[in-house]
């Protein structure tokens, strides 16, 4: 009987974990799409292109935990969501000028 719990186990936490990679690793591929179409329309060099992909994957992760953490409480999540703008844009800041920030911005707003 202990077997049968050992091997339950095991089996719902295996299939929880490949759960989990699988949404990041689709979060991940999303992301780098969305930078490439972005890096071509507005002709970002490849170190660009990769900055950008790890600033939109990180805001896409934080995001998606936010509302893991908070979808019973609207309020915190929206005040959550604004300090992930702004730190989306000081990340963008570090390195484009205002005018790439504001066409980044609208065509991520267009992808979601």
């Amino acid at each position: 009987m202990k077997s049968i719990i050992y091997i339950a186990f095991i089996v719902f936490t295996t299939i929880g974990v490949y759960a989990q990679d699988n949404n990041e690793t689709e979060m991940a591929e999303s992301s780098k799409a969305l930078a490439t179409k972005i890096s071509q329309e507005l002709n970002f060099d490849d170190n660009e292109t990769l900055y950008l992909y790890r600033a939109i994957y990180s805001i896409e992760k934080t995001r998606h935990r936010a509302e893991e953490q908070l979808s019973d409480n609207p309020e915190q999540l929206s005040a959550t969501n604004q300090k992930i703008k702004k730190t989306f844009h000081k990340m963008l800041a570090a390195k484009f000028s205002e005018s790439e920030i504001a066409s980044i911005k609208q065509l991520v707003g267009k992808a979601e």
